[in-house]
């Protein structure tokens, strides 16, 4: 069983991360209503739990400010494109986000997660079906904040390069 999103603060006030991976809440109201507000949560895990970018970003996401962390793998997204209808989202202190093992077939379509994500410094885009990567300038350089170390030698994740 899931526990209720409303109750986060009663399970302790110093709580700051939540995993709530393979429960299968999608873009039901259990992430919204109310939503998570949890002034202490930092990191969130939302694993293979069918919940959409467009759900996670105009209704989990606006009521997290404090998030830095956040690991939404295994959802089968395929974009992170923001649509016109879309309202303005500003997460200024998320610096990792875990795309692991969803449906990404383009850089470009996370592209625009660098200005919802202005201090982004992890994207983990492994296992994504990518076929495009870089080749629009534009594109790469809306990331020019993110930390480049990461995949260099001696890092956690060198062993997941070729």
């Amino acid at each position: 069983a899931v526990v209720s999103t409303q109750s986060t603060g009663e399970l302790s006030p110093k709580l700051s991360f939540l995993c709530l991976s393979n429960n299968p809440l999608g873009n039901s109201d259990a992430l919204s209503s109310p939503p998570i507000t949890h002034p202490t949560l930092t990191s969130l895990v939302l694993c293979g739990t069918g919940i959409s970018w467009r759900h996670l970003r105009n209704t989990v996401l606006p009521s997290l400010p404090g998030l830095k962390m956040l690991n939404v793998g295994h959802n089968d997204l395929t974009s992170l494109r923001s649509e016109t209808s879309d309202a303005p989202l500003n997460n200024p202190n998320l610096t990792t986000l875990n795309l692991i093992h969803n449906q990404i077939t383009a850089f470009a379509d996370v592209a625009d997660v660098a200005g919802v994500f202005p201090n982004l410094e992890t994207l983990i885009l492994s296992d994504n079906p990518l076929v495009s990567f870089g080749e629009d300038k534009m594109v790469i350089e809306r990331f020019s904040n993110t930390n480049q170390d990461h995949c260099g030698e001696g890092s956690p994740y060198s062993a997941l390069i070729p």
